[in-house]
């Protein structure tokens, strides 16, 4: 209803041939993650600062997009329909839910407006908006102190979307002719709400880029793992197919021989063992026999040429050191009876020895012996397989506007 007053409005004028004045020129579009224009200068980079990361948080908590616009003048424009434009162009709030919020601020005309989006016109009626310009952002403003008007304002919408009690209004306070000190509640909670929002950017930002790193990492392992089994396919397609050619079949031939040729060795020497322990068996049965038909006194003069035997072993090494020593005092020659009786048991011993087997006919057996050849050629058949802007939200007028 108003856009359609002021087009009559322009209208008429244009009729009757008044020429009106010029309308505020609309800035550009500030980018999303400062959604301010100071055209008026009446802000410092701390104060945008400032009001910058309030405004980031409350579309961090709910969603909703802010933005602010200072000028210097309207140029003889209404505040309600320069917001209105200012907001339709800007596209402030999410295209579909159309739930944004302006604040203009024009300092000749000392007036303010809040414009309020479509989609939020419920929780932010016209009559809730000018209670918060009329009693919580004009009166710091009237006073100079800008930042905190904004700031308190700007607190109060974020205790509507949050479903809080709103903040309550500020009073202008009696100019006092003395220095005081005076809290300023906006600003304290604007430095809280940044530093807060900071702290939190950087420790999402850290856990998002161990996050990142993490999930690079597992990638880059999955990636190496595929080329190996790609790699592990390839080489068992490459086999199969060189095996069923002839060089591959006659590889399998070949292994396929030398595996009988390995089998059938493994089973003579098999056999051939076997028939060694049997003979041995017999000739040591056969020895124990023939010992024990000895006489007794034979056998008696064996264990006593053995123990002599094993006496003079200890007493040639004992002249074999002394001859090294060159001191052969203390030793002398074995005598005769002693070297025959060591002959005769070494004679008797050699009779049941393997190697000079004893029949018991008397017949003497003679020593065999046995070879075994082997195929040294290694088994080669073998394979290896294994393996931002705003979103573009509507207005259609809704708000409050108030003077400073």
């Amino acid at each position: 209803m108003k856009r359609i007053i002021v087009a009559i409005a322009l209208t008429v004028t244009a009729v009757l041939g008044v020429s009106a004045p010029a309308a505020a020129d609309i800035p550009d579009a500030p980018v999303i993650g400062k959604p301010i224009v100071d055209e008026a200068n009446i802000l410092s980079d701390q104060d945008e600062y400032t009001i910058s990361a309030l405004m980031n948080l409350i579309r961090s908590e709910t969603g909703h997009e802010l933005a602010v616009l200072t000028v210097q003048s309207l140029n003889g424009e209404t505040i309600e329909a320069f917001s209105l434009e200012v907001a339709n162009t800007w596209g402030v709030g999410q295209e579909k839910q159309n739930d944004g919020v302006l604040l203009v601020i024009a300092m000749d005309e000392r007036e303010l407006r809040l414009e309020v989006g479509t989609g939020l016109e419920a929780e932010i009626p016209d009559a809730t908006a000018k209670d918060i310009v009329d009693n919580v952002i004009s009166p710091p403003l009237s006073q100079g102190d800008y930042v905190g008007g904004i700031v308190a304002g700007f607190k109060s919408l974020e205790s509507i979307f949050l479903g809080e009690t709103p903040a309550t209004p500020i009073q202008t306070a009696p100019v006092s002719s003395g220095p005081a000190f005076e809290w300023n509640a906006g600003i304290f909670w604007s430095w809280t709400g940044g530093i807060v929002g900071a702290i939190v950017l950087i420790i999402a930002g850290v856990f998002g880029i161990n996050k990142y790193l993490d999930r690079k990492a597992e990638e880059k392992r999955e990636r190496e793992e595929e080329e190996r089994r790609e790699a592990i396919r390839k080489a068992r397609i490459e086999r199969e197919k060189f095996l069923k050619t002839p060089a591959g079949k006659a590889e399998i031939a070949a292994a396929e021989a030398r595996a009988k040729r390995q089998a059938a060795l493994r089973k003579a020497e098999q056999e051939a063992e076997a028939k060694r322990r049997k003979k041995l068996a017999k000739e040591q049965a056969e020895a124990k026999k023939f010992y024990d038909n000895l006489p007794e006194s034979v056998k008696k003069e064996m264990k006593a040429a053995s123990s002599k035997s094993r006496r003079q072993a200890l007493l040639d090494t004992q002249i074999k050191d002394a001859r090294r020593r060159g001191d052969l005092s203390g030793y002398s020659t074995p005598d005769n009876n002693l070297m025959n009786t060591i002959l005769l048991f070494s004679i008797f011993s050699a009779t049941t020895s393997h190697n000079y087997g004893y029949s018991g006919s008397g017949s003497d057996s003679s020593s065999s012996s046995r070879s075994s050849s082997y195929d040294s050629s290694p088994s080669s058949y073998s394979s290896s397989f294994d393996s931002g802007s705003f979103g573009g939200g509507g207005f259609d007028g809704g708000g409050g506007s108030g003077g400073f």
